[in-house]
């Protein structure tokens, strides 16, 4: 009798530790299978005449990095202050969001925490009526951040 309910209690144990391990698992260290890769969107703009016709278009880039959020942020962050094509609009340290602005162009950046050492690096922008796609430009700027950190990445 002791010895089922040494069983018993052995198995009860065990099967607390698992669903416990399971429920504490975080979706991110399923993501990790996408870390680096650069996702890319670009939605074109309807044409003249069309419902919504007078509105460009918008370019959208995102990746998974193995790094730390603030680190990431910082980085960006930096890379925008040098260069002199970009002025950075606004800034927010807390959210780790930037609002960034080239000529015409507006383009906002932010990074997500996602887990410990794990951090999404977010950038759309808008694109004026008739101006062509900038997801190129958006890409190769992540890239670079990417390359600074020491962090592989490679688009689709």
């Amino acid at each position: 009798m002791k010895k089922i309910a040494i069983i018993a209690l052995t198995a009860s144990i065990a099967v607390i530790d698992y669903s416990a391990a399971v429920a504490q698992t975080p979706w991110a260290l399923i993501a990790r299978k996408a870390v680096g890769r650069v996702t890319q969107m670009t939605q074109e703009a309807p044409p003249p005449g069309a419902a919504g016709g007078q509105t460009g278009g918008y370019d959208v880039a995102t990746v998974m990095l193995d790094a730390d959020a603030g680190k990431v942020f910082a980085v960006a962050l930096d890379r925008a202050l040098h260069n002199p094509n970009v002025t950075v609009v606004s800034r927010d340290a807390v959210a780790r969001r930037l609002e960034l602005q080239s000529g015409t162009r507006m383009a906002g950046l932010t990074v997500n925490a996602l887990g410990t050492g794990l951090s999404q690096l977010l950038v759309a922008s808008v694109r004026p009526p008739g101006e062509p796609s900038s997801t190129a430009q958006i890409v190769d700027g992540i890239l670079r951040i990417c390359t600074q950190m020491k962090v592989q990445c490679s688009t689709q």
